[in-house]
């Protein structure tokens, strides 16, 4: 009875941890030179809602721990309101954390920073940004007026202060 408790447990754990199954749909691709992402809007690290707009410049794309977390220690080196100066926005890919560890740990580091974060939250709107080529880099798109004018992926923290 003990064993088997302690199985249901577990499961039930693990179950809870698991993020939602990925659906196959038509992807229409937001990265791509000549797309207009002006009027997208993710939450930050407060759950507030922002959208990129017309004066947003530089969109700084996250989508593996490893690259956030790169960003993130340059962000932090900065002053505090560098990313507005810079007219740049930072969007971390976090749709495939699971839940119980979204919310126990990586939302509650996300709220210590004192740059802002938008996040990816969910599949599909990963699916629309994240391909195969940029999973593993760190996504530097030039925005002019909301239009993606330039895509650049860079790996090192040099790069991304030259990026921005």
């Amino acid at each position: 009875m003990k064993t088997f408790s302690l199985l249901l447990i577990a499961s039930l754990f693990f179950f809870g941890c698991s993020s939602k199954p990925q659906t196959t749909q038509n992807i229409d691709p937001k990265l791509i030179v000549g797309k207009d992402i002006a009027t997208l809007s993710f939450n930050d690290q407060f759950g507030t809602p922002h959208k990129i707009d017309t004066t947003t410049q530089t969109l700084i794309v996250a989508f593996s721990k490893d690259n956030a977390h790169l960003c993130n220690a340059y962000f932090a080196e900065q002053n505090p309101t560098y990313l507005a100066n810079k007219n740049a926005v930072f969007l971390a890919d976090i749709s495939q954390v699971p839940s119980l560890i979204r919310s126990m740990f990586v939302e509650p580091g996300l709220k210590d920073l004192t740059h802002r974060v938008l996040l990816i939250e969910d599949d599909a709107t990963s699916a629309d940004f994240k391909t195969e080529a940029n999973a593993e880099s760190i996504v530097i798109a030039k925005l002019d007026n909301g239009v993606v004018t330039n895509v650049t992926l860079i790996t090192t923290k040099e790069a991304l202060a030259d990026a921005i």
